[in-house]
Protein backbone atom coordinates (compact mmCIF):
# COMPACT_ATOMS: atom_id res chain seq x y z
CA UNK A 1 0.00 0.00 0.00
CA UNK A 2 2.89 2.32 0.93
CA UNK A 3 4.80 1.38 -2.34
CA UNK A 4 2.18 2.01 -4.40
CA UNK A 5 1.15 5.70 -2.71
CA UNK A 6 4.63 6.78 -2.55
CA UNK A 7 4.96 5.98 -6.51
CA UNK A 8 2.37 7.80 -7.06
CA UNK A 9 3.34 10.80 -5.13
CA UNK A 10 6.92 10.73 -6.61
CA UNK A 11 5.13 10.77 -10.16
CA UNK A 12 3.61 13.95 -9.14
CA UNK A 13 6.05 15.45 -7.53
CA UNK A 14 7.92 15.44 -10.80
CA UNK A 15 5.13 16.47 -12.63
CA UNK A 16 5.27 19.64 -9.84
CA UNK A 17 8.66 20.28 -10.23
CA UNK A 18 8.40 20.01 -13.95
CA UNK A 19 5.61 22.63 -13.80
CA UNK A 20 6.92 25.24 -11.74
CA UNK A 21 10.14 25.26 -13.84
CA UNK A 22 8.50 25.36 -17.16
CA UNK A 23 6.46 28.45 -15.15
CA UNK A 24 9.09 30.19 -14.32
CA UNK A 25 11.51 30.09 -17.63
CA UNK A 26 8.70 30.55 -20.31
CA UNK A 27 7.52 34.52 -21.51
CA UNK A 28 5.07 35.38 -24.13
CA UNK A 29 6.51 36.09 -27.23
CA UNK A 30 6.42 39.57 -27.01
CA UNK A 31 7.54 39.90 -23.69
CA UNK A 32 10.66 37.84 -25.05
CA UNK A 33 11.47 40.23 -27.61
CA UNK A 34 11.12 43.21 -24.84
CA UNK A 35 13.42 41.23 -22.29
CA UNK A 36 16.18 40.36 -25.08
CA UNK A 37 15.48 43.45 -27.33
CA UNK A 38 15.58 41.93 -30.52
CA UNK A 39 13.52 41.51 -33.34
CA UNK A 40 11.09 38.88 -34.41
CA UNK A 41 13.37 37.29 -37.27
CA UNK A 42 16.69 37.26 -34.65
CA UNK A 43 15.23 35.58 -32.09
CA UNK A 44 13.87 32.84 -34.17
CA UNK A 45 17.67 32.97 -35.59
CA UNK A 46 18.69 32.57 -32.01
CA UNK A 47 16.54 30.07 -31.43
CA UNK A 48 17.62 27.70 -34.85
CA UNK A 49 21.24 28.28 -33.85
CA UNK A 50 20.06 26.31 -30.47
CA UNK A 51 18.34 23.67 -31.51
CA UNK A 52 20.78 22.97 -33.82
CA UNK A 53 23.58 22.62 -30.86
CA UNK A 54 21.27 20.37 -29.39
CA UNK A 55 20.98 17.97 -32.31
CA UNK A 56 24.44 17.74 -32.56
CA UNK A 57 24.72 17.02 -28.73
CA UNK A 58 21.95 14.05 -29.11
CA UNK A 59 23.84 12.74 -31.81
CA UNK A 60 27.43 12.32 -30.17
CA UNK A 61 25.71 11.04 -26.91
CA UNK A 62 25.78 7.31 -26.66
CA UNK A 63 22.84 7.69 -23.62
CA UNK A 64 18.99 8.40 -24.39
CA UNK A 65 18.66 11.85 -24.42
CA UNK A 66 15.31 14.25 -25.44
CA UNK A 67 15.94 17.59 -26.64
CA UNK A 68 13.08 18.95 -23.82
CA UNK A 69 15.18 17.87 -21.06
CA UNK A 70 18.62 19.31 -22.77
CA UNK A 71 17.06 22.31 -23.23
CA UNK A 72 16.22 22.69 -19.37
CA UNK A 73 19.56 21.81 -18.55
CA UNK A 74 21.08 24.07 -21.04
CA UNK A 75 18.89 26.98 -19.85
CA UNK A 76 20.02 25.86 -15.64
CA UNK A 77 23.42 25.99 -17.18
CA UNK A 78 23.37 29.46 -18.98
CA UNK A 79 24.72 32.59 -17.00
CA UNK A 80 22.40 34.92 -15.88
CA UNK A 81 23.81 37.70 -18.35
CA UNK A 82 23.35 35.42 -21.29
CA UNK A 83 19.90 36.77 -21.76
CA UNK A 84 19.81 36.20 -25.65
CA UNK A 85 20.28 32.12 -24.73
CA UNK A 86 17.63 32.25 -22.06
CA UNK A 87 14.99 33.59 -24.26
CA UNK A 88 16.00 32.35 -27.33
CA UNK A 89 15.47 28.37 -25.00
CA UNK A 90 12.70 29.72 -23.42
CA UNK A 91 10.95 30.45 -27.10
CA UNK A 92 11.57 26.91 -27.86
CA UNK A 93 10.34 25.23 -24.40
CA UNK A 94 7.09 26.99 -25.15
CA UNK A 95 6.59 25.79 -29.02
CA UNK A 96 7.47 22.28 -28.43
CA UNK A 97 10.86 22.66 -29.97
CA UNK A 98 9.36 24.63 -33.28
CA UNK A 99 10.01 27.54 -34.69
CA UNK A 100 6.52 29.33 -35.66
CA UNK A 101 6.11 31.82 -38.21
CA UNK A 102 4.12 34.26 -36.78
CA UNK A 103 4.05 35.91 -33.10
CA UNK A 104 1.89 34.46 -30.55
CA UNK A 105 -0.48 36.47 -29.11
CA UNK A 106 -0.68 37.49 -25.62
CA UNK A 107 -4.45 36.06 -25.27
CA UNK A 108 -3.32 32.71 -26.15
CA UNK A 109 -0.33 32.92 -24.29
CA UNK A 110 -2.34 34.17 -20.94
CA UNK A 111 -4.95 31.26 -21.17
CA UNK A 112 -2.27 28.39 -21.64
CA UNK A 113 -0.07 30.29 -18.88
CA UNK A 114 -3.12 30.14 -16.62
CA UNK A 115 -3.34 26.65 -17.42
CA UNK A 116 -0.48 25.87 -16.28
CA UNK A 117 -0.95 27.53 -13.33
CA UNK A 118 -4.45 25.65 -12.66
CA UNK A 119 -2.25 22.35 -12.73
CA UNK A 120 0.59 23.18 -10.42
CA UNK A 121 -2.44 24.03 -7.77
CA UNK A 122 -4.48 20.97 -8.20
CA UNK A 123 -1.24 18.67 -7.77
CA UNK A 124 0.06 20.63 -4.70
CA UNK A 125 -3.49 20.24 -3.02
CA UNK A 126 -3.12 16.25 -4.18
CA UNK A 127 0.74 16.17 -2.38
CA UNK A 128 -0.41 17.91 0.87
CA UNK A 129 -2.98 14.68 1.21
CA UNK A 130 -2.86 12.81 4.21
CA UNK A 131 -0.81 9.37 4.29
CA UNK A 132 -2.92 6.00 3.14
CA UNK A 133 -4.94 4.30 5.76
CA UNK A 134 -5.90 0.91 5.60
CA UNK A 135 -9.01 -0.45 5.50
CA UNK A 136 -11.66 0.66 8.47
CA UNK A 137 -12.94 -2.65 9.45
CA UNK A 138 -14.19 -1.94 12.52
CA UNK A 139 -15.39 1.44 11.76
CA UNK A 140 -13.22 3.49 14.32
CA UNK A 141 -13.47 6.74 11.74
CA UNK A 142 -17.63 6.56 11.85
CA UNK A 143 -16.89 6.06 15.61
CA UNK A 144 -15.11 8.97 16.71
CA UNK A 145 -16.62 10.98 14.67
CA UNK A 146 -20.12 9.94 16.14
CA UNK A 147 -18.54 11.00 19.45
CA UNK A 148 -17.61 14.11 18.79
CA UNK A 149 -20.95 15.44 17.33
CA UNK A 150 -21.03 18.59 19.37
CA UNK A 151 -17.43 19.82 18.08
CA UNK A 152 -17.60 23.21 16.86
CA UNK A 153 -13.64 24.50 16.91
CA UNK A 154 -12.84 23.39 13.08
CA UNK A 155 -10.11 25.72 12.18
CA UNK A 156 -11.31 25.74 8.72
CA UNK A 157 -13.71 24.01 5.88
CA UNK A 158 -11.08 21.28 4.88
CA UNK A 159 -10.84 20.12 8.85
CA UNK A 160 -14.30 20.21 8.94
CA UNK A 161 -14.83 18.15 5.48
CA UNK A 162 -12.66 15.91 6.96
CA UNK A 163 -14.08 15.54 9.84
CA UNK A 164 -17.78 14.90 8.42
CA UNK A 165 -16.89 12.37 5.60
CA UNK A 166 -17.22 9.23 7.96
CA UNK A 167 -20.89 10.05 8.16
CA UNK A 168 -22.24 11.75 4.96
CA UNK A 169 -20.53 8.69 2.85
CA UNK A 170 -22.76 5.40 2.15
CA UNK A 171 -21.31 3.16 5.16
CA UNK A 172 -20.46 -0.33 3.45
CA UNK A 173 -22.78 -2.54 3.82
CA UNK A 174 -20.61 -5.76 2.31
CA UNK A 175 -17.66 -7.70 3.43
CA UNK A 176 -14.59 -6.69 1.78
CA UNK A 177 -13.45 -9.11 -1.12
CA UNK A 178 -10.75 -11.20 -1.42
CA UNK A 179 -7.80 -11.28 -3.87
CA UNK A 180 -6.19 -14.41 -5.08
CA UNK A 181 -2.71 -13.26 -5.76
CA UNK A 182 -1.81 -16.62 -7.62
CA UNK A 183 -3.49 -18.93 -9.98
CA UNK A 184 -2.58 -21.93 -7.61
CA UNK A 185 -4.84 -20.24 -4.67
CA UNK A 186 -7.84 -21.39 -6.75
CA UNK A 187 -8.48 -25.55 -7.75
CA UNK A 188 -10.82 -25.72 -11.12
CA UNK A 189 -13.03 -28.75 -11.52
CA UNK A 190 -15.07 -30.69 -13.79
CA UNK A 191 -18.59 -32.41 -11.97
CA UNK A 192 -21.67 -34.18 -13.26
CA UNK A 193 -24.90 -32.50 -11.79
CA UNK A 194 -27.99 -33.36 -12.04
CA UNK A 195 -30.78 -31.20 -13.86
CA UNK A 196 -34.01 -32.04 -13.88
CA UNK A 197 -35.89 -32.06 -16.85
CA UNK A 198 -39.57 -31.96 -18.46
CA UNK A 199 -40.46 -33.19 -21.74
CA UNK A 200 -43.64 -33.62 -23.52
CA UNK A 201 -44.46 -36.44 -25.66
CA UNK A 202 -46.95 -35.82 -28.63
CA UNK A 203 -49.94 -36.27 -26.75
CA UNK A 204 -49.29 -33.59 -24.92
CA UNK A 205 -48.16 -35.29 -21.37
CA UNK A 206 -44.91 -34.20 -19.39
CA UNK A 207 -42.53 -36.98 -18.22
CA UNK A 208 -40.02 -35.70 -15.87
CA UNK A 209 -36.61 -36.65 -16.15
CA UNK A 210 -32.96 -36.63 -14.48
CA UNK A 211 -29.66 -36.18 -16.38
CA UNK A 212 -26.14 -35.69 -15.94
CA UNK A 213 -24.64 -32.55 -17.32
CA UNK A 214 -21.05 -31.70 -17.13
CA UNK A 215 -20.25 -28.47 -15.19
CA UNK A 216 -17.39 -26.61 -14.07
CA UNK A 217 -16.50 -26.06 -10.88
CA UNK A 218 -14.07 -23.68 -8.51
CA UNK A 219 -12.48 -24.23 -5.44
CA UNK A 220 -11.12 -21.72 -3.19
CA UNK A 221 -7.61 -21.87 -0.55
CA UNK A 222 -7.90 -20.61 3.26
CA UNK A 223 -11.60 -19.31 3.27
CA UNK A 224 -12.41 -22.31 5.89
CA UNK A 225 -10.51 -24.79 7.95
CA UNK A 226 -11.13 -28.44 7.15
CA UNK A 227 -14.55 -27.66 4.75
CA UNK A 228 -14.35 -26.82 1.21
CA UNK A 229 -16.76 -25.58 -0.25
CA UNK A 230 -17.59 -26.00 -4.10
CA UNK A 231 -19.01 -23.06 -6.59
CA UNK A 232 -20.57 -23.78 -9.92
CA UNK A 233 -19.19 -20.96 -12.40
CA UNK A 234 -21.84 -19.30 -14.51
CA UNK A 235 -20.08 -17.27 -17.54
CA UNK A 236 -21.15 -16.32 -20.87
CA UNK A 237 -20.22 -17.72 -23.99
CA UNK A 238 -17.37 -15.82 -24.90
CA UNK A 239 -15.49 -16.87 -21.51
CA UNK A 240 -16.34 -20.32 -21.69
CA UNK A 241 -13.15 -21.08 -23.68
CA UNK A 242 -11.29 -19.22 -21.17
CA UNK A 243 -12.72 -21.14 -18.13
CA UNK A 244 -12.16 -24.25 -19.67
CA UNK A 245 -8.48 -23.42 -20.32
CA UNK A 246 -8.54 -22.78 -16.61
CA UNK A 247 -9.60 -26.60 -15.92
CA UNK A 248 -6.74 -27.73 -18.19
CA UNK A 249 -3.64 -25.96 -16.87
CA UNK A 250 -4.89 -26.74 -13.59
CA UNK A 251 -5.06 -30.68 -14.39
CA UNK A 252 -1.31 -30.17 -15.27
CA UNK A 253 -0.24 -29.28 -12.13
CA UNK A 254 -1.65 -32.16 -10.27
CA UNK A 255 -0.10 -35.28 -9.55
CA UNK A 256 -0.19 -38.40 -12.00
CA UNK A 257 -2.84 -40.21 -10.04
CA UNK A 258 -5.27 -37.19 -9.85
CA UNK A 259 -4.95 -36.46 -13.35
CA UNK A 260 -7.60 -37.56 -16.35
CA UNK A 261 -5.00 -38.02 -19.04
CA UNK A 262 -1.74 -40.24 -18.34
CA UNK A 263 0.41 -37.53 -18.90
CA UNK A 264 3.74 -37.81 -16.52
CA UNK A 265 5.08 -34.89 -16.59
CA UNK A 266 4.49 -31.68 -14.36
CA UNK A 267 4.26 -28.57 -16.14
CA UNK A 268 5.25 -24.71 -14.64
CA UNK A 269 2.43 -22.47 -13.30
CA UNK A 270 4.14 -19.33 -14.66
CA UNK A 271 2.57 -20.50 -17.87
CA UNK A 272 -1.08 -20.68 -16.91
CA UNK A 273 -3.36 -18.15 -18.92
CA UNK A 274 -4.52 -17.11 -15.16
CA UNK A 275 -2.79 -15.27 -13.39
CA UNK A 276 -4.90 -13.77 -10.55
CA UNK A 277 -8.77 -13.82 -9.13
CA UNK A 278 -10.82 -11.26 -7.50
CA UNK A 279 -14.01 -12.80 -5.27
CA UNK A 280 -16.69 -10.05 -4.04
CA UNK A 281 -20.17 -9.42 -3.88
CA UNK A 282 -22.18 -7.20 -6.04
CA UNK A 283 -25.78 -6.33 -5.99
CA UNK A 284 -27.85 -7.83 -8.55
CA UNK A 285 -29.63 -6.27 -11.14
CA UNK A 286 -33.13 -6.82 -11.97
CA UNK A 287 -33.37 -8.98 -9.10
CA UNK A 288 -37.22 -8.16 -8.73
CA UNK A 289 -37.71 -10.02 -12.27
CA UNK A 290 -35.82 -13.11 -11.07
CA UNK A 291 -36.73 -13.51 -7.42
CA UNK A 292 -37.78 -16.71 -6.39
CA UNK A 293 -41.87 -16.10 -5.31
CA UNK A 294 -40.83 -18.59 -2.37
CA UNK A 295 -39.33 -15.37 -0.90
CA UNK A 296 -41.28 -13.22 1.27
CA UNK A 297 -41.03 -9.54 1.55
CA UNK A 298 -38.94 -9.48 4.60
CA UNK A 299 -36.30 -12.02 3.64
CA UNK A 300 -36.53 -10.62 -0.23
CA UNK A 301 -34.06 -7.77 1.26
CA UNK A 302 -31.62 -9.52 2.75
CA UNK A 303 -27.97 -9.05 1.44
CA UNK A 304 -27.77 -12.86 -0.08
CA UNK A 305 -30.75 -12.58 -1.86
CA UNK A 306 -30.06 -9.12 -3.54
CA UNK A 307 -26.23 -10.20 -4.09
CA UNK A 308 -24.43 -12.51 -6.01
CA UNK A 309 -20.91 -13.42 -5.87
CA UNK A 310 -18.64 -12.59 -8.83
CA UNK A 311 -15.12 -13.52 -9.87
CA UNK A 312 -12.74 -11.12 -11.80
CA UNK A 313 -10.12 -13.08 -13.25
CA UNK A 314 -7.23 -11.25 -14.22
CA UNK A 315 -5.31 -13.44 -17.36
CA UNK A 316 -2.43 -13.06 -19.55
CA UNK A 317 -3.37 -13.04 -23.08
CA UNK A 318 0.07 -13.90 -24.64
CA UNK A 319 -0.40 -17.51 -22.98
CA UNK A 320 -3.45 -17.94 -25.82
CA UNK A 321 -1.14 -18.44 -28.23
CA UNK A 322 2.08 -20.56 -29.35
CA UNK A 323 4.23 -17.65 -30.00
CA UNK A 324 2.94 -16.19 -26.84
CA UNK A 325 3.77 -18.69 -24.87
CA UNK A 326 7.54 -19.35 -26.78
CA UNK A 327 8.15 -15.55 -26.03
CA UNK A 328 7.02 -15.33 -22.42
CA UNK A 329 8.94 -18.75 -21.47
CA UNK A 330 11.98 -17.01 -23.45
CA UNK A 331 12.16 -14.50 -21.11
CA UNK A 332 11.13 -16.94 -17.82
CA UNK A 333 13.97 -19.13 -18.55
CA UNK A 334 16.44 -16.35 -19.01
CA UNK A 335 14.79 -14.78 -15.55
CA UNK A 336 15.39 -17.70 -13.84
CA UNK A 337 19.05 -18.98 -15.27
CA UNK A 338 20.52 -15.43 -14.23
CA UNK A 339 19.17 -16.12 -10.78
CA UNK A 340 20.35 -19.92 -10.32
CA UNK A 341 23.86 -18.48 -11.84
CA UNK A 342 23.93 -15.78 -8.69
CA UNK A 343 22.97 -18.50 -6.18
CA UNK A 344 25.95 -20.94 -7.61
CA UNK A 345 28.66 -18.18 -6.93
CA UNK A 346 27.87 -18.75 -2.99
CA UNK A 347 29.99 -21.27 -1.80
CA UNK A 348 28.94 -21.40 1.75
CA UNK A 349 24.94 -21.04 0.98
CA UNK A 350 22.28 -21.65 4.13
CA UNK A 351 20.03 -23.74 4.91
CA UNK A 352 17.31 -21.71 3.18
CA UNK A 353 19.43 -20.47 0.49
CA UNK A 354 19.85 -24.41 -0.79
CA UNK A 355 16.17 -24.60 -0.50
CA UNK A 356 15.69 -21.21 -2.71
CA UNK A 357 17.99 -22.82 -5.19
CA UNK A 358 16.95 -25.90 -5.52
CA UNK A 359 13.06 -24.28 -5.67
CA UNK A 360 14.62 -22.32 -9.15
CA UNK A 361 16.18 -25.79 -9.92
CA UNK A 362 12.89 -27.41 -10.21
CA UNK A 363 11.06 -24.47 -12.02
CA UNK A 364 13.57 -24.21 -14.78
CA UNK A 365 13.17 -27.77 -15.36
CA UNK A 366 9.16 -27.47 -15.32
CA UNK A 367 9.82 -24.22 -17.66
CA UNK A 368 11.49 -25.89 -20.59
CA UNK A 369 8.22 -28.22 -21.23
CA UNK A 370 4.76 -26.81 -22.11
CA UNK A 371 1.56 -27.90 -24.39
CA UNK A 372 1.44 -26.48 -27.66
CA UNK A 373 -1.48 -24.17 -27.92
CA UNK A 374 -3.42 -22.98 -30.84
CA UNK A 375 -1.01 -20.39 -33.73
CA UNK A 376 -2.02 -17.04 -34.08
CA UNK A 377 -2.06 -15.89 -37.48
CA UNK A 378 -0.15 -12.43 -37.53
CA UNK A 379 -0.55 -10.14 -40.62
CA UNK A 380 2.34 -8.78 -42.40
CA UNK A 381 1.54 -4.51 -41.24
CA UNK A 382 3.25 -1.95 -42.63
CA UNK A 383 5.80 -0.01 -39.86
CA UNK A 384 4.93 3.16 -41.04
CA UNK A 385 1.39 3.45 -40.22
CA UNK A 386 0.09 4.56 -36.74
CA UNK A 387 -3.18 5.15 -35.13
CA UNK A 388 -3.54 7.61 -33.27
CA UNK A 389 -6.31 8.40 -30.44
CA UNK A 390 -8.00 11.64 -28.76
CA UNK A 391 -10.36 11.36 -25.56
CA UNK A 392 -12.68 14.02 -25.81
CA UNK A 393 -15.52 14.20 -23.17
CA UNK A 394 -18.34 14.71 -25.87
CA UNK A 395 -17.19 11.94 -28.12
CA UNK A 396 -15.56 9.95 -26.58
CA UNK A 397 -13.20 9.39 -29.07
CA UNK A 398 -11.85 10.21 -32.10
CA UNK A 399 -9.08 8.08 -34.31
CA UNK A 400 -6.85 9.21 -36.86
CA UNK A 401 -5.09 6.88 -39.29
CA UNK A 402 -1.37 8.61 -40.11
CA UNK A 403 1.29 8.01 -42.01
CA UNK A 404 4.51 8.83 -39.77
CA UNK A 405 6.85 8.97 -42.56
CA UNK A 406 5.29 11.83 -44.00
CA UNK A 407 2.94 13.14 -41.48
CA UNK A 408 0.16 12.72 -43.91
CA UNK A 409 -2.98 12.04 -42.34
CA UNK A 410 -5.02 9.03 -44.19
CA UNK A 411 -8.28 8.71 -42.69
CA UNK A 412 -10.17 9.82 -39.62
CA UNK A 413 -12.72 8.40 -37.48
CA UNK A 414 -15.36 9.74 -35.38
CA UNK A 415 -17.15 7.80 -32.67
CA UNK A 416 -20.36 7.42 -35.08
CA UNK A 417 -18.31 6.48 -37.78
CA UNK A 418 -16.63 4.07 -35.48
CA UNK A 419 -19.90 2.92 -33.68
CA UNK A 420 -22.15 2.51 -37.30
CA UNK A 421 -25.73 1.32 -36.81
CA UNK A 422 -25.09 0.45 -32.96
CA UNK A 423 -24.41 4.60 -32.35
CA UNK A 424 -28.09 5.17 -30.80
CA UNK A 425 -27.04 2.83 -27.99
CA UNK A 426 -24.62 5.63 -26.98
CA UNK A 427 -27.11 8.31 -27.09
CA UNK A 428 -29.69 5.81 -24.87
CA UNK A 429 -26.57 5.36 -22.51
CA UNK A 430 -26.42 9.10 -22.62
CA UNK A 431 -29.59 9.56 -21.03
CA UNK A 432 -29.48 6.78 -19.05
CA UNK A 433 -26.52 8.27 -16.71
CA UNK A 434 -28.40 11.80 -16.72
CA UNK A 435 -31.28 10.31 -15.62
CA UNK A 436 -29.64 8.36 -12.99
CA UNK A 437 -27.82 11.17 -12.26
CA UNK A 438 -30.86 13.28 -11.19
CA UNK A 439 -32.91 10.24 -9.58
CA UNK A 440 -29.32 9.76 -7.41
CA UNK A 441 -29.61 13.25 -6.41
CA UNK A 442 -33.70 13.61 -5.38
CA UNK A 443 -32.71 10.37 -3.37
CA UNK A 444 -29.59 12.41 -1.56
CA UNK A 445 -31.65 15.12 -0.78
CA UNK A 446 -34.90 13.23 1.08
CA UNK A 447 -31.58 10.81 2.95
CA UNK A 448 -31.51 7.73 1.35
CA UNK A 449 -28.80 6.08 -0.29
CA UNK A 450 -29.76 4.35 -3.48
CA UNK A 451 -27.30 4.34 -5.85
CA UNK A 452 -28.96 3.46 -9.74
CA UNK A 453 -26.23 2.08 -11.74
CA UNK A 454 -26.17 1.58 -16.11
CA UNK A 455 -25.96 -1.78 -15.22
CA UNK A 456 -22.70 -3.28 -17.88
CA UNK A 457 -24.10 -1.34 -20.85
CA UNK A 458 -20.98 1.78 -20.53
CA UNK A 459 -18.69 -1.79 -20.21
CA UNK A 460 -20.24 -2.99 -23.76
CA UNK A 461 -19.59 0.31 -25.21
CA UNK A 462 -16.16 0.26 -24.18
CA UNK A 463 -15.98 -3.02 -25.86
CA UNK A 464 -17.42 -2.39 -29.35
CA UNK A 465 -15.53 1.00 -29.29
CA UNK A 466 -12.01 -1.29 -29.08
CA UNK A 467 -13.53 -3.47 -31.64
CA UNK A 468 -13.98 -1.02 -34.02
CA UNK A 469 -10.25 0.38 -33.39
CA UNK A 470 -8.44 -3.13 -33.44
CA UNK A 471 -10.80 -3.36 -37.24
CA UNK A 472 -9.29 -0.07 -38.32
CA UNK A 473 -6.04 -1.06 -37.43
CA UNK A 474 -6.35 -4.13 -39.42
CA UNK A 475 -8.18 -2.50 -42.25
CA UNK A 476 -4.76 0.08 -42.74
CA UNK A 477 -2.17 -3.08 -41.45
CA UNK A 478 -1.11 -0.20 -38.45
CA UNK A 479 2.16 -1.59 -36.88
CA UNK A 480 1.29 0.80 -33.92
CA UNK A 481 -1.74 2.20 -31.86
CA UNK A 482 -0.83 5.32 -29.79
CA UNK A 483 -2.75 6.21 -26.77
CA UNK A 484 -2.86 9.78 -24.89
CA UNK A 485 -2.08 9.41 -21.05
CA UNK A 486 -5.31 9.41 -19.72
CA UNK A 487 -4.15 10.30 -15.80
CA UNK A 488 -2.73 13.31 -17.72
CA UNK A 489 -5.64 14.09 -20.09
CA UNK A 490 -7.98 14.18 -17.27
CA UNK A 491 -6.00 16.62 -15.57
CA UNK A 492 -5.24 18.67 -18.79
CA UNK A 493 -9.05 18.96 -19.42
CA UNK A 494 -9.71 20.33 -15.91
CA UNK A 495 -7.56 22.38 -15.32
CA UNK A 496 -8.61 23.99 -18.86
CA UNK A 497 -11.89 23.97 -17.57
CA UNK A 498 -11.03 26.00 -14.62
CA UNK A 499 -8.99 28.24 -16.45
CA UNK A 500 -11.72 29.39 -18.85
CA UNK A 501 -14.04 29.89 -15.56
CA UNK A 502 -11.91 32.08 -14.12
CA UNK A 503 -11.44 34.09 -17.58
CA UNK A 504 -15.68 34.39 -17.54
CA UNK A 505 -15.78 35.44 -13.83
CA UNK A 506 -12.19 36.50 -12.27
CA UNK A 507 -13.36 37.71 -9.27
CA UNK A 508 -16.42 35.32 -8.32
CA UNK A 509 -14.69 32.41 -6.84
CA UNK A 510 -18.36 30.69 -5.76
CA UNK A 511 -19.08 31.44 -10.14
CA UNK A 512 -16.10 29.89 -11.00
CA UNK A 513 -17.00 26.55 -9.36
CA UNK A 514 -20.47 26.24 -10.36
CA UNK A 515 -18.97 26.17 -14.15
CA UNK A 516 -16.28 24.18 -13.37
CA UNK A 517 -18.59 21.64 -11.37
CA UNK A 518 -21.14 21.58 -14.50
CA UNK A 519 -18.59 21.26 -17.51
CA UNK A 520 -15.93 18.81 -15.34
CA UNK A 521 -19.33 15.97 -15.12
CA UNK A 522 -18.74 15.44 -18.17
CA UNK A 523 -15.06 14.05 -18.00
CA UNK A 524 -16.17 11.70 -15.04
CA UNK A 525 -18.97 9.93 -17.05
CA UNK A 526 -16.76 7.67 -18.86
CA UNK A 527 -14.20 5.24 -17.78
CA UNK A 528 -11.25 5.93 -20.20
CA UNK A 529 -9.04 3.84 -17.99
CA UNK A 530 -11.42 0.52 -19.04
CA UNK A 531 -11.46 1.47 -22.53
CA UNK A 532 -7.60 1.78 -23.18
CA UNK A 533 -7.60 -1.55 -20.84
CA UNK A 534 -9.78 -3.18 -23.69
CA UNK A 535 -8.04 -1.50 -26.61
CA UNK A 536 -4.86 -2.68 -24.73
CA UNK A 537 -5.87 -6.50 -24.86
CA UNK A 538 -7.67 -6.44 -28.18
CA UNK A 539 -4.63 -5.33 -29.73
CA UNK A 540 -2.51 -7.97 -27.77
CA UNK A 541 -4.09 -10.91 -29.23
CA UNK A 542 -3.32 -9.78 -32.90
CA UNK A 543 0.21 -8.32 -32.15
CA UNK A 544 -0.19 -4.87 -32.53
CA UNK A 545 1.42 -2.42 -30.17
CA UNK A 546 0.44 0.07 -28.04
CA UNK A 547 2.82 3.34 -26.99
CA UNK A 548 1.70 6.16 -24.91
CA UNK A 549 1.66 9.42 -26.91
CA UNK A 550 1.93 13.01 -25.86
CA UNK A 551 -0.59 15.55 -24.71
CA UNK A 552 -0.95 17.79 -27.83
CA UNK A 553 -1.64 21.34 -28.37
CA UNK A 554 -5.15 22.48 -28.18
CA UNK A 555 -6.62 22.31 -31.93
CA UNK A 556 -9.15 20.36 -33.60
CA UNK A 557 -9.74 16.48 -33.07
CA UNK A 558 -8.09 15.22 -35.97
CA UNK A 559 -4.63 17.45 -35.83
CA UNK A 560 -4.54 16.27 -32.37
CA UNK A 561 -5.40 12.67 -33.17
CA UNK A 562 -2.67 13.16 -35.54
CA UNK A 563 -0.37 14.47 -33.06
CA UNK A 564 -0.39 12.03 -30.67
CA UNK A 565 0.19 9.55 -33.55
CA UNK A 566 3.31 11.25 -34.30
CA UNK A 567 4.35 11.34 -30.91
CA UNK A 568 6.18 8.32 -30.37
CA UNK A 569 7.64 8.15 -33.83
CA UNK A 570 8.95 11.52 -33.58
CA UNK A 571 10.47 10.77 -29.38
CA UNK A 572 12.08 7.63 -31.29
CA UNK A 573 13.67 9.58 -34.29
CA UNK A 574 15.17 12.58 -32.17
CA UNK A 575 16.43 10.17 -29.36
CA UNK A 576 19.67 8.11 -30.16
CA UNK A 577 19.90 4.58 -28.21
Amino acid sequence: MYASWLALHQQKQRSLNGLNRLTEIVYSDETLLEICDLTFAQLQTNAESMLSEIDKEIANSEKALSRINLLFTKHAELPEEDIIGHSAIAYLIRHGCKIEPKIESNEKFKKWFITKLKRVRRLETQLSCHFPRGRDIQNKALTSCLETTNRDDFTDNLEYLLWRNPISRNPPSLPHPIEFNTNTDLRWLKLYRKQYKCKRTATGESIDSIELTQRLFVEFNGLTKGTNYVFEVYCDRRQLSLFQRFVKDYQLNLKPNDRDDDRQEKYSSGLFVLRSAHLLWERQEFQDRYRHKSLTTQTANEPWNTHQLYLHCAIETDLLTDEGMSKIQQQKIQKTSNTIAKQLKNENPSINQQKSLKKNQTSLATLNRYLPMSSSQIERVNPQISVGLIFDPAKPIYLAVVDVATGKTIACRSTRQLLGDKYPQLSEYRLKQQHNSNYRRKQNQRGQFHQPTESTQGEHLDRLLAKAVIQVAQEFKAASIALPPVNNSIEKIQSELEADAEEESPEDIGTQQKRTRKKSVVIHKWSYNRLSKYIRSNAAKIDIAVEMGALPSPGTPPLQATAIAMSPYNFRKNIKK
